[in-house]
């Protein structure tokens, strides 16, 4: 049974699972949208979401080993983590784009580009005003993907 109490939480517990659930996956985020750029300009074919699924379960299986009574928050904390992961992992090749263009590197380690792209996809406003098939199925992608995270943290 999931916890819910706010004692119960420990701050060892808290302090690792904000490292594994929130940091890491945006580190590997980067590695991987910067992995996804290659397979796009070399095999011309997009991976993304598969690197996204297997972040997500990976994210979750390295939180849950990092308790050892779930609760509520960790949960909370590890989707946040996930979602911010998959804002990453999308906007990395886009941003490498970018890198050639004479940005310079500093451009990746802007946090709000990444807070920039995660509104825009998740703003139900854009949906209506471009509404794509892509667009769903990539709303689709990231509900599915991060349920699977989160559900490995229970």
């Amino acid at each position: 049974m999931i916890d819910k109490s706010i004692r119960n939480i420990h701050l060892r517990d808290l302090i690792f699972v904000i490292l594994y659930g929130v940091l890491l996956p945006a580190l590997f985020g980067l590695l991987l949208g910067l992995i996804e750029y290659y397979v796009i300009a070399f095999l011309g074919f997009s991976f993304s979401f598969l690197f996204f699924w297997i972040l997500a379960v990976v994210t979750g299986a390295l939180v849950r080993k990092q308790y050892e009574k779930p609760h509520l928050l960790y949960s909370i904390l590890t989707g946040i983590g996930i979602v911010f992961a998959a804002g990453v992992l999308f906007a990395v090749p886009i941003l490498w784009g970018y890198l050639y263009d004479g940005m310079g590197i500093s451009v990746f380690f802007e946090v709000e580009i990444y807070f920039m792209f995660i509104f825009t996809m998740l703003n139900p406003i854009n949906w209506v005003t471009n509404f794509s098939f892509d667009l769903v199925i990539s709303l689709l992608m990231l509900i599915v993907g991060t349920y699977l995270g989160v559900k490995r943290t229970l």
